[in-house]
């Protein structure tokens, strides 16, 4: 494996973790922010190491674990709101154990007794005044926690990281002197219309035809990953796998399936990986969890996993458990769990598959892939950190996973 070519593909969603460890994080100070990990540069003198610390120093809600379980009630009588969706009842076993008094999630709640308040997605703008209302009028008791920084689209939507990416390389002189561009953290990527009349449409078209011919030369993702001409096809703002469509070496259909939604609508039209990495046969990716705050910090949760396909991989079929490795999708197939129990994988058990298969190579998952991944994720939180919390709101965070392929 070079690390030059991994073929990282890239994206990101918000979403919340329903593990329950209490593991270590990398914490990124904002100085810090501009290192890049060993792979790409020598570091910098003067810059800092990444330090550990600890959450509590910023939110007093997230304090030791111990204390709290010792005597919860009284010496941590907060109230949280937990609103339903996405795994939120992980969130409210959590409170419980920490012995905080949950209340009912309506937007009509009184908050002024409130302490913290979780919700998988973002809040109304009528409910943000209300938060931004109780807290200007709190002189003695902190602000009310939120779980959103808001104004995420840069990072939260396909299109939107797509377009944050190419503007943070093209600003970034670490990017342009090394002649690093989008398409070495993403595959090649398009952010066409739906009416198929705009110049990323027609610049995807002439890429189609340069990989039917085959007459590609400085595209920077491999060759191996082009020979069947396959492309994706993905919704603007739809996560978890959901309207995403396969299209094998079919210009016509592709062009059809646009001009067939709505109108002013956007797509990502992306090229298929179609040589990864895979898991004994099976296709996989891999998901790492950051925590972004609002002083402008950003914690890598060194804790991640491995989502796994229930299928053996192929190309030639368009079997979407083949394919898409999201576990709301798998978990619907027939085969889900037949041979990880949830479809997932340790780093650890991950480690030990590199060193079974790849021996001759000797992979350093920590030194050869997760510092790659940590790079790609300070550079979509770079591209984004100052749309980031434009109300300069206090006690706010961003829970972020992101999922790389390799």
């Amino acid at each position: 494996i070079n690390a030059e070519y991994m073929g990282f593909q890239l994206s990101l969603k918000m979403s919340q973790t329903n593990n329950e460890t209490e593991s270590e994080t990398h914490a990124i100070q904002p100085h810090d922010l501009h290192e890049k990990s060993e792979a790409k540069k020598e570091k910098e003198p003067g810059i800092e190491d990444i330090a550990e610390h600890n959450l509590s120093n910023h939110f007093p809600l997230f304090s030791d674990f111990d204390a709290i379980t010792n005597n919860p009630q009284s010496l941590f009588p907060y109230k949280i709101i937990v609103y339903p969706g996405n795994h939120s009842d992980s969130v409210c076993r959590i409170a419980r154990s920490r012995g905080y008094t949950q209340v009912e999630g309506k937007e009509e709640v009184t908050l002024e007794d409130i302490d913290f308040i979780w919700k998988p997605t973002q809040f109304s703008k009528k409910f943000y005044e209300k938060i931004d209302k109780v807290n200007s009028d709190r002189t003695t008791k902190p602000q009310i926690v939120i779980n959103h920084l808001g104004s995420l689209h840069g990072l939260c939507t396909k299109t939107g990281l797509i377009k944050s990416l190419r503007r943070y390389y093209k600003q970034s002189l670490e990017a342009i002197v090394g002649h690093y561009s989008t398409y070495d953290s993403t595959p090649t990527t398009y952010v066409v219309s739906s009416g198929c009349q705009d110049t990323e449409f027609e610049s995807f078209v002439h890429r189609f035809h340069e990989y039917e011919a085959q007459t590609v030369f400085k595209d920077k993702l491999p060759s191996k990953h082009c020979t069947n001409n396959i492309w994706l096809i993905k919704p603007a703002n739809e996560n978890q796998g959901r309207g995403i469509e396969i299209f094998q070496n079919n210009l016509p259909e592709m062009k059809k399936f646009l001009q067939s939604k709505l109108p002013n609508t956007y797509w990502i039209v992306q090229k298929y990986i179609e040589k990864p990495l895979l898991y004994y046969g099976r296709k996989f990716d891999i998901r790492i969890w950051a925590l972004a705050t609002w002083k402008k910090e950003f914690y890598v949760y060194k804790t991640g996993y491995v989502r796994t396909s229930s299928h053996v991989y192929t190309t030639d079929s368009q079997l979407n458990y083949v394919h898409l490795t999201n576990n709301c999708l798998q978990q619907f197939g027939d085969k889900y769990g037949a041979y990880e129990e949830g479809n997932t994988v340790s780093f650890e058990k991950f480690k030990k598959f590199l060193a079974e298969v790849y021996p001759d190579i000797h992979i350093d998952f920590d030194k050869d892939l997760f510092s790659r991944m940590k790079d790609l994720m300070i550079d979509s939180y770079l591209a984004n950190k100052v749309e980031l919390n434009p109300s300069k709101r206090k006690n706010c965070f961003e829970l972020l996973g992101f999922d790389f392929l390799i």
